[in-house]
C-alpha cells in the first residue's frame, strides 16, 4: 500500500458544478464510479516501487524500472499540460456462479476475464466521455486515456481521489462494489474540483484475505 495525503482544495462553486456534471456524464457513458484528484505528484509512489524492485518483489516484470517509478510519481511526466485526473472504475461482479454438478474437472477463469477485454471497454467509455466534454465546451480538450499498462500507479490515484481505500489484500475497495472494480484514468487539461481521500478502513474485517 502506498501512503496518501489529503490534497489542498480551494472552494469554487463553478468548479464544483462542472465536476458534478462531468461525473454525471461519466455515469451516463457506463463508468460505474468516478472521482477526481489533482495533478500534484505522488512522491511515495517512487519510494515504494523502488523498494519493491530492490526487494525482488517485481522480478520477472522487467518493465518495472527505477525510471518507470520516477515517471509514475508525477502524471505531468506523461501529460505536461494536465490539470486534473478523473479516476474511473467499472464494476464487474455479476452475481454468484453456478458450479457444474456433472463431475467433470474444470479450470477456473478469473471473473474479470469472462467478458470483453476490459482495457478496451474502459478506454472506449472514457473516450465517449471525452467526446461529450468537447461537444459541450465547444473546444478541444487535451487528454490521455490510461488503463492498466500506463506508467501510473492506478490504485494510488484511486485512493487519493477518494474512489475507494486500500483493502488488506492491497486492492482498492469501492463503497457499494468492494474490490470488484476495474480502474482507469482520464487525464485532462481542464481543471476539476479534487475529491478528498476516504477516511475509512477495513477495521477487523479480513474477508478479502
Amino acid at each position: 500500500m502506498i501512503p496518501i495525503s489529503p490534497v489542498t482544495v480551494h472552494q469554487d462553486d463553478a468548479l464544483l458544478q462542472r465536476t458534478a456534471w462531468v461525473k454525471k456524464i461519466a455515469a451516463e457513458v457506463g463508468l460505474t464510479v468516478s472521482a477526481v484528484t489533482s495533478v500534484d505528484p505522488f512522491p511515495a509512489v517512487e519510494t515504494v516501487v523502488n523498494a519493491r524492485i530492490n526487494a525482488g518483489h517485481l522480478d520477472g516484470m522487467d518493465w518495472f524500472t527505477p525510471k518507470r517509478a520516477h515517471v509514475s510519481a508525477d502524471i505531468r511526466n506523461l501529460h505536461p499540460t494536465a490539470e486534473s485526473i478523473l479516476s474511473v472504475g467499472i464494476a464487474y461482479w455479476s452475481g454468484p456462479s453456478e458450479k457444474p454438478d456433472d463431475g467433470v474437472p474444470r479450470g477456473r477463469i478469473s471473473r474479470y476475464a469472462w467478458g470483453r477485454d476490459y482495457h478496451r471497454v474502459i478506454k472506449r467509455r472514457m473516450k465517449a466521455l471525452h467526446a461529450r466534454l468537447e461537444e459541450s465546451f465547444g473546444h478541444k480538450v487535451e487528454a490521455r486515456f490510461l488503463v492498466d499498462t500506463a506508467r501510473v500507479v492506478e490504485r494510488a490515484v484511486a485512493a487519493r481521489a477518494g474512489l475507494g481505500w486500500y483493502g488488506k489484500h492491497s486492492c482498492i475497495i469501492v463503497p457499494g462494489h468492494g474490490s470488484w472494480v476495474l480502474l482507469g484514468e482520464l487525464v485532462m487539461d481542464i481543471p476539476l474540483m479534487p475529491d478528498q481521500p476516504l477516511d475509512r478502513n477495513c477495521g477487523n474485517c479480513s474477508i478479502c484475505m
